[in-house]
């Protein structure tokens, strides 16, 4: 047994330095491309403007990803703790069985793993919202109110466009978790499709349900 774990993890450590090795190649391009930046705005005396420039993208994408991180991760605790301890035999109980003989013991390293995958995901596209953070960050007044909702017109101009993104990017965020948590459920034992009895215990479907009521009120938000 102590073999095998040896094994798994020297195979794991392989994996992640190629997955790091491909993320650096791809990256390579857009390092190149802040380079020749900041070597542009060095030269033309802006320097202080291309450091705000980074911080402007680079403080929400951590922020974004580092909630989606905790999110992701308290979620599939959750998930593996409402496992069922035994369910009814049947032809998908082999593939929870190999599961939990394979992963479980490495339950913690995995939960880690998808969550920072995830997360680095998910905070991708929030470095091209850079324009709409400063602006909600200087947001200002115009001392003018719409005649609907009594609102100042900087409302509008300043706030709502980071708002109404930050409203867009929770629900996909709740939809990834959502579908990962499902699949989590499946491999733990507590959704069955094959089943001529109970397919889904009423821990998951309580798990499930605050997703599902968490995404809801998140449209209504919008």
């Amino acid at each position: 047994m102590e073999k095998r774990r040896r094994s798994f993890g020297f195979r794991g450590w392989l994996i992640a330095g190629a997955v790091l090795i491909v993320v650096l190649l791809l990256s390579a391009r857009g390092l190149a491309r802040i380079y020749t930046d900041y070597l542009w705005f060095q030269e033309v005396h802006f320097g202080q403007t291309w450091r705000g420039l980074i911080a402007a993208k680079a403080f929400p994408a951590l922020v974004f990803s580092l909630i989606f991180f905790v999110a992701m991760y308290v979620d599939l605790v959750v998930a593996d703790r409402l496992a069922p301890m035994a369910r009814s035999a049947g032809p998908e109980d082999e593939i929870v069985e190999r599961y939990r003989t394979v992963v479980q013991p490495y339950a913690g390293r995995i939960r880690f793993a998808v969550s920072a995958f995830f997360a680095i995901v998910m905070a991708s596209g929030v470095a091209s919202e850079w324009r709409d953070w400063i602006l909600f960050k200087n947001a200002s007044t115009f001392g003018i109110k719409d005649p609907q909702f009594h609102k100042d017109i900087g409302f509008y101009v300043f706030k709502l466009p980071f708002l109404e993104f930050i409203a867009g990017w929770t629900f996909a965020a709740l939809l990834v978790i959502l579908i990962v948590t499902l699949v989590f459920h499946y491999l733990n034992g507590g959704i069955r499709l094959q089943t001529p009895f109970q397919r889904v215990t009423p821990q998951v479907k309580v798990h499930i349900s605050v997703l599902l009521a968490l995404m809801a009120l998140t449209k209504t938000v919008q």
